[in-house]
């Protein structure tokens, strides 16, 4: 018997990438490249860039890449909107968000290997 694999489709991600453009274009350009700015808004539009390009690249996506899609558009706008305070505990979940959702596929052969 074949393993079941859950998954959800791409449209989900659609949501979490509008939030984060306009996340991004809250903040004026101008702004974000002078020397005091924040250039965590520019941040969260890449990220929203990569939410529309990995929606657009496949039907189905595994359920740990949209959770992780969702979980880093929460903590990188809570970031930037001062709720969530910037330390290190943070940013593992969000080096572990990015690491689920850009190579989730190799994750899943590397365990496949090892049974």
């Amino acid at each position: 018997m074949g393993q079941i694999r859950l998954q959800m489709p791409n449209v989900l991600l659609i949501p979490p990438a509008i939030i984060c453009f306009l996340e991004g274009a809250r903040e004026p350009l101008r702004q974000i490249f002078t020397v005091s700015g924040d250039p965590l808004p520019l941040e969260i539009a890449f990220l929203g860039s990569l939410l529309v390009g990995r929606s657009l690249w496949s039907k189905r996506l595994p359920v740990p890449v949209v959770v992780s899609g969702y979980v880093l558009t929460a903590v990188s706008v809570g970031m930037d909107r001062g709720v969530i305070a910037d330390n290190f505990g943070w940013a593992a979940v969000v080096l572990a968000g990015f690491a689920c959702f850009g190579w989730w596929r190799k994750v899943e052969r590397i365990w496949k290997r090892d049974e």
